[in-house]
């Protein structure tokens, strides 16, 4: 977890505002300390201040995917670490070689259950780090 604060710190990234107010409102729920985006660029920026304990990241977004960005994390040594878990609601997360390629932790197909989210989060979190 994060030296500031006792509850993890989740990233979300996702271009869609329906779909982030959702997991917004789902993560609360949960006492998770959260930070929310809208963009790869912004996420960037956000993990280099924050360095969060997970990314949930959309895997298809406008100006960067959420695989490509999910590969600059895993390639950095100093952000390799962070879980990363990618959804979409396209079929490219249920596959095992793109998954492998990202370097993604976690996928989940969209739509979700919140339970879903939820055990996906724990379980990233309580894996042992392989770095």
């Amino acid at each position: 977890m994060s030296p500031n604060t006792q509850a993890p710190v989740i990233l979300v990234v996702d271009d869609d505002p329906a779909s982030l107010t959702l997991i917004e409102v789902i993560l609360k729920r949960s006492d998770f300390t959260l930070l929310l985006c809208t963009s790869a660029p912004e996420a960037m920026r956000l993990i280099q201040t924050h360095h969060p304990d997970v990314i949930i990241l959309d895997d298809v977004m406008p100006q960067q995917y959420g695989g490509d960005l999910c590969r600059e994390i895993k390639q950095n040594p100093v952000y390799a670490h962070i879980p990363v878990i990618l959804f979409s609601a396209g079929m490219r997360v249920r596959d095992p070689a793109y998954l492998r390629q990202t370097g993604a932790d976690h996928a989940l197909l969209k739509p979700f259950l919140p339970r879903e989210l939820l055990v996906a989060i724990n379980a990233v979190l309580a894996a042992p780090m392989t770095l």
